[in-house]
């Protein structure tokens, strides 16, 4: 079997965006005018393509600094992820600036509109 000690172990920590030189990560497949209208508020040194998760990961990691994502998502879709930014000092917020939630059954576990960041929430210019 897998010998689980033998496994190198890194804290993973999201890092402080440079508000002058955001790195940002979009859907590859859902990129839209709406998140490029936002993109505009941000100085934004760099734009990454990547699948749905490895977006929160990237930020967790500290390869990046924000993912937009104003396009309709599930519960699922985001909570795992959401749960790794978070212990690595990032955050997920709606677009009205509040902490992401869950349960929405109400709501058919559809999730609003959110924004990933890292350790570093920004407002746009």
């Amino acid at each position: 079997g897998a010998d689980l000690n033998a496994l190198e172990h890194k804290r993973l920590h999201a890092r402080a965006a440079d508000p002058d030189a955001i790195t940002a990560l979009v859907s590859l497949s859902h990129l839209d005018a709406k998140t490029e209208d936002f993109l505009k508020g941000f100085s934004v040194a760099k734009r990454s393509g990547a699948g749905s998760s490895v977006k929160f990961l990237e930020i967790a990691r500290g390869n990046a600094d924000l993912y937009p994502r104003l396009a309709p998502t599930m519960e699922w879709d985001t909570a795992a992820g959401q749960a790794v930014l978070e212990a690595a000092g990032g955050h997920v917020v709606d677009t009205r600036g509040a902490r992401f939630r869950y349960g929405k059954t109400e709501a058919g576990l559809k999730n609003t509109n959110f924004i990933a960041w890292g350790r570093r929430v920004l407002t746009p210019r």
